[in-house]
């Protein structure tokens, strides 16, 4: 690990690349890793764009229950790497109650720890809603919560799945950030936090048999040859074969194509409205693609909401922060689909605004109503 100067510690993270977002996605679908170490290699691949000079830790979460996962460390220098724990994991993040937490995860997939507080102080539940209100104006009042703390802002990327396991990951800041995160770059992370909480549901859902290929909806081979069809699968058999060709022409796009919002709108996180189109390789070296049902499934408080399946999956993205083009891409469903099943949620719980609906999403999520 090299040294690095006291200036680096506020430097900007590098733009993020195609290469990148290859990077993370092959870690995000890591099925065979334990929790561990499968946390340390989405840090790492994610370092290379998020990490703003002083270091980036990262860990999993259960919004249910408010328990965080033993931390990771990448990067940073000799000071942060003395400092970290002792000034954010135990000073800072092991001090924070379930409720802040939640508010933290569910604010949107990425932004400042500044932004947070000034959102929290003004009860601006996301991120979105925050820019509405005023953008950095709305901000004026922040400092205090990190005043005198020697990393005093992060840059902070939080994926939550719909039943409220996650991962976050913050990448600390020698200086306060003196605007908010890009609008390019919120999209093109919240898409990438999508296949991040994909991945955590993944993991969860093939446990034990550590295996990709078991079970699998469907199997194409290098070629694009359709080679396993579950019959529970059969409806989707065209949406999976295109899928399959798409995430082959993400891998192989052509030398000089860095485009990161081009790859992901080709390699999307579920498809169909169920599955996850992901890599892998047989013992013999030889490539598939394999699909594997991995819808989103919300919490057991909400199933007693008067909504469908569907508006349910909406609401809980919703409430987690997620804008509406961000909800269509994570379920593989168009935004006028989204828009119109946030419009049967206020009618069905009796809200009449977005902010009312956040809050009534998290209240179902969390079993409060």
């Amino acid at each position: 690990m090299g040294r690095r100067s006291a200036a680096s510690a506020a430097r900007a993270p590098a733009r993020l690349r195609a290469g990148h977002v290859l990077d993370v996605i092959e870690r995000a679908y890591d099925v065979h890793a334990d929790d561990d170490a499968w946390v340390e290699g989405v840090a790492q691949a994610c370092a290379p764009w998020l990490d703003t000079g002083a270091g980036v830790h990262a860990f999993r979460f259960d919004l249910g229950t408010g328990a965080v996962g033993s931390p990771a460390l990448v990067g940073g220098d000799e000071a942060w790497q003395g400092a970290w724990r002792s000034t954010w994991w135990d000073g800072f993040m092991c001090k924070l109650s379930v409720e802040t937490l939640r508010a933290m995860a569910a604010f949107g997939p990425v932004s400042h720890t500044t932004d947070l507080w000034a959102a929290t102080a003004a009860q601006i539940p996301t991120f979105e809603e925050l820019l509405t209100r005023g953008g950095r104006r709305a901000l004026a009042s922040i400092g205090a919560s990190t005043a005198g703390m020697r990393y005093p802002d992060s840059l902070n990327v939080a994926a939550a799945d719909a039943s409220g396991l996650g991962v976050a990951l913050c990448a600390n800041r020698g200086a306060v950030a003196r605007r908010p995160v890009a609008r390019e770059t919120r999209q093109i992370v919240g898409r990438i936090v999508a296949h991040l909480a994909a991945g955590v549901r993944l993991r969860a859902r093939v446990g034990a048999t550590r295996s990709l290929v078991a079970d699998a909806d469907a199997i194409v081979d290098g070629r694009g040859a359709l080679l396993h069809l579950a019959p529970r699968a059969e409806l989707a058999r065209a949406a999976l074969r295109d899928a399959a060709a798409d995430v082959m022409r993400a891998r192989r796009r052509p030398p000089g194509d860095d485009d990161p919002s081009a790859l992901l709108s080709l390699w999307r996180a579920l498809y169909a409205g169920e599955y996850s189109v992901l890599e892998t390789f047989d013992t013999d070296g030889r490539r598939y693609v394999v699909a594997r049902a991995n819808r989103p499934e919300p919490p057991r408080a909400m199933r007693s909401a008067a909504l469908s399946e569907r508006d349910r999956r909406v609401l809980v993205m919703f409430g987690n922060g997620c804008a509406n083009a961000l909800i269509a891409y994570q379920l593989g469903i168009s935004s006028s689909a989204v828009a119109a099943s946030l419009a049967r949620a206020r009618r069905v719980l009796g809200v009449a605004s977005s902010v009312e609906l956040v809050s009534a999403a998290r209240r179902l999520a969390q079993g409060d109503a």
